[in-house]
């Protein structure tokens, strides 16, 4: 990696990724390979940013990051536990409120229950 020790790319390279995959599956072009590849790519770099960044808001940030695609990937239990455990402010403690504060967290949102009604209406 070019910028190791920058948290702040660090972080904007998962966020990318995360969106890349999140596009994909939306759009319906992306292989389940590809989508675990940028979802497993994201979470990594998201934990770097969580374990060696000193700035709070990027943690806050790198977190609910985490958070959300482990949400979109179904991956429940580790979300609420990412949620209660490593989202740094002590206000904020359930996957439910990461989801409602942050824009990716809103989309995702509207996309499960999207699919959630097209299941229903069948």
């Amino acid at each position: 990696m070019e910028y190791p020790d920058d948290c702040r790319f660090i972080e904007w390279l998962a966020s990318a990724e995360y969106q890349l995959a999140f596009e994909e599956n939306r759009s319906g072009n992306g292989n389940a390979e590809f989508l675990n590849e940028q979802i497993d790519n994201a979470l990594r770099r998201y934990d770097t940013v969580i374990e060696n960044s000193g700035c709070y808001a990027l943690v806050c940030k790198a977190a609910a990051g985490k958070v959300i695609a482990l949400r979109f990937c179904e991956r429940l239990a580790e979300a609420e536990w990412s949620a209660e455990f490593e989202y740094p402010d002590p206000h904020i403690h359930t996957t439910a409120q990461i989801l409602a504060m942050h824009p990716a967290g809103k989309e995702l949102l509207s996309m499960l229950e999207a699919e959630q009604s097209d299941r229903y209406s069948q």
